[in-house]
């Protein structure tokens, strides 16, 4: 492992973090502050919808270009194949999966009892479209290592969607069209994406014959609940809240829970650092090496995370109360006190949460996401209807434990790596 160029392109990674927490952080006060808390409620479900469909829409194939792309990065007309290939199949399956969203807005609508997230899911399908091509396009420059452009392009992405919600608020354009912001953002980053990625663009290349359709499906559909659960698992609480409660109770549990998803955002930083670094360990079958890696990664982040932790939860009442002036925002305290605090034990092992992926176990690692999706599912049925969103937090909270569990337990069997 080049550890210079790895701590460089940690650097630029966080530098893109601290530009993704104040986007995000600015995103949540000036939807408060000019919509309101219900309409922020109503944006994060959108939100919640809009992150689920993006992983049906690319079919886990995000996962198999990581994984080959990284693999092949020195063999360019391999990884000429390889991308279009995969490309070529996710637009078509990305226009289906919008389209069909798009077209079932007023049954979603109806189930989770908000009239107001139809028109807000029509806003944001152009985004939906793009979304899941990006998370493609993204992966591949992740997989051959183009860090410094992916953390410049995923900050231009949080920045481009401060700038439309500016001009919703600026120009007063009714709540329900929060959710374009989306497709402002996910075009943008298309263009620049396409235009960094442009010589592997060739249309002319036999892909259809290679095999390598047939290969990335192969691998896509194996990794692709993986991807479904982890996100559902983000999500969970959101949609569960809004079909128990209401809008105002998702606003308030959404402001706290997208402060914690930007902290969270650092040891995801190394995760993205690590994903290629543990391809390439398993491929040269030096597992001791990479056990000692991880071991010391996972230790220093979690010093980290821990620290941030404290701090964060000391000074979020001073930020609900004398920056922002919102006195209804105190009943989020407890909520982002319980993520924050599980959030901090699981960090160390975010960094290497695609092991079982990268390490050509795609199986393995959709079983491990399932295992804490359905932790979180049946922890939120049991404790939303008695606690309401504090009750969402322990039981997120809860499956942030359980997921360093199954990481341990599932490692050690399926490598021999103890972690």
């Amino acid at each position: 492992m080049d550890k210079k160029k790895f701590s460089y392109d940690a650097l630029v990674g966080l530098i893109s973090v601290a530009i993704l927490g104040f986007s995000g952080l600015l995103l949540n006060i000036l939807i408060v502050k000019f919509y309101g808390v219900i309409s922020l409620g109503v944006f994060n479900q959108v939100y919640a919808i809009y992150i689920l469909g993006s992983q049906f829409g690319s079919l886990g194939l995000q996962y198999s270009v990581l994984k080959f792309s990284a693999q092949f990065s020195h063999e360019y007309e391999t990884l000429q194949l390889v991308f279009i290939s995969g490309f070529i199949i996710i637009i078509l399956s990305s226009t289906v999966i919008s389209v069909s969203i798009c077209l079932a807005r007023d049954l979603i609508a109806s189930v989770l009892n908000s009239s107001e997230i139809a028109p807000g899911i029509l806003w944001a399908t152009p985004g939906l479209l793009f979304f899941s091509i990006n998370k493609y396009l993204l992966n591949t420059l992740n997989g051959i290592q183009k860090n410094k452009q992916y953390s410049y392009l995923v900050s231009l992405r949080y920045l481009a969607l401060l700038f439309g919600l500016t001009l919703l608020c600026i120009f007063e354009f009714p709540g329900d069209m929060l959710p374009a912001i989306f497709s402002i953002a996910e075009l943008m980053l298309f263009i620049l994406l396409a235009f960094n990625l442009r010589q592997l663009f060739n249309l002319h290349i036999k892909w259809w014959s290679s095999g390598w359709p047939k290969r990335h499906l192969m691998f896509g559909i194996s990794a692709f609940p993986g991807g479904v659960f982890a996100e559902a698992n983000t999500r969970i609480d959101v949609l569960m809240i809004g079909f128990y409660l209401n809008d105002k109770w998702v606003g308030l549990f959404s402001f706290a829970s997208m402060l914690v998803e930007g902290l969270i955002q650092i040891p995801l930083v190394i995760k993205r650092q690590m994903d290629p670094i543990i391809t390439n360990y398993v491929t040269s079958n030096n597992y001791i090496k990479l056990e000692s890696i991880l071991k010391l990664v996972i230790y220093k982040v979690s010093i980290v995370m821990t620290v941030i932790a404290i701090i964060a939860i000391i000074s979020y009442p001073f930020f609900t109360n004398y920056v922002l002036s919102e006195d209804e925002l105190n009943h989020s305290w407890k909520v982002f006190s319980i993520l924050i605090g599980f959030a901090a034990l699981q960090g160390g092992y975010i960094t290497v949460s695609g092991m079982l992926s990268q390490s050509g176990h795609p199986i393995a690692h959709s079983s491990y996401l399932l295992l804490v999706s359905i932790t979180n599912i049946i922890f939120n049925l049991i404790l939303i209807p008695r606690f309401g969103i504090s009750g969402a937090a322990i039981a997120t909270g809860v499956s942030f434990f359980a997921s360093v569990i199954y990481l341990k337990l599932m490692v050690r069997k399926l490598i021999g790596i103890k972690i």
